[in-house]
């Protein structure tokens, strides 16, 4: 125990031996933590001190009524777990941690964290099993193309894993002047097809326009208004 008076006499005699004793005695008190089995007789507000009897490390409340509890000790593996509010997760963390592998629990991703202590797990928990490539920052834990599906051809699609939002594209084979043809997507849209808008191919530079009459999950519906047979090109968003 080490609970010292901190404070020299301000009156009467007191000899140089009397002085160092006492400043020696109270500089093991802060150094120590005023550590004891039980609290310190004449707490001050702020002041710290080490319940050996419990293990705690407890502070002195702000109108000096009360020991507030700042963690505990695990004297047998040397950690320190902090008190936090019944509302946050509880962590315990070695007194060397410097990273989260060294936690030896995990913060909830309800309480703010990734409820994991590597970055893999973390991107699992926060994204589901389809995890970012490398290529794209990510761990490449699992594939790509989990994450984004895509075929990036000349008539093509790619689609957001995550959200589902889509966009397509492609040029049809050549449509006769002045006439319509339903064209299939390059793959279905899983729920349905958005917006869609059609121009005449660059190649084709006879006058008229192309136009989009409607569409569905599966395909479009396209006019050629040139007066030429014509490619159009398509491009499509959609879910």
């Amino acid at each position: 125990m080490s609970q010292n008076t901190l404070a020299e006499p301000t009156s009467g005699t007191l000899s140089g031996l009397s002085l160092v004793q006492g400043l020696n005695a109270a500089l093991d008190t802060l150094n120590t933590l005023a550590s004891g089995a039980s609290a310190p007789a004449v707490p001050e507000v702020g002041q710290l001190w080490h319940d050996t009897g419990n293990n705690l490390l407890k502070i002195r409340s702000q109108d000096n009524t009360a020991w507030e509890t700042v963690g505990s000790f695990d004297e047998t593996n040397h950690l320190f777990t902090v008190a936090l509010a019944a509302s946050a997760a509880s962590a315990t963390i070695a007194a060397s941690a410097t990273v989260a592998s060294a936690l030896s629990g995990t913060l909830a991703i309800g309480g703010g964290g990734t409820g994991a202590t590597t970055a893999q797990q973390a991107l699992a928990n926060l994204f589901g099993a389809s995890v970012l490539g490398q290529v794209n920052g990510g761990t490449g834990a699992t594939a790509l193309a989990n994450f984004f599906t895509d075929s990036l051809g000349g008539n093509g699609y790619r689609r957001n894993g995550m959200d589902g939002f889509m966009v397509q594209w492609e040029t049809t084979g050549v449509i006769n002047a002045a006439s319509g043809a339903s064209v299939y997507w390059p793959t279905s849209f899983p729920n349905a097809c958005l917006f869609a808008v059609a121009c005449r191919y660059i190649g084709n530079a006879t006058a008229g326009g192309a136009n989009v009459y409607g569409w569905t999950s599966n395909a479009v519906t396209v006019y050629n208004g040139g007066s030429s047979g014509a490619q159009i090109s398509i491009l499509a968003i959609g879910y």
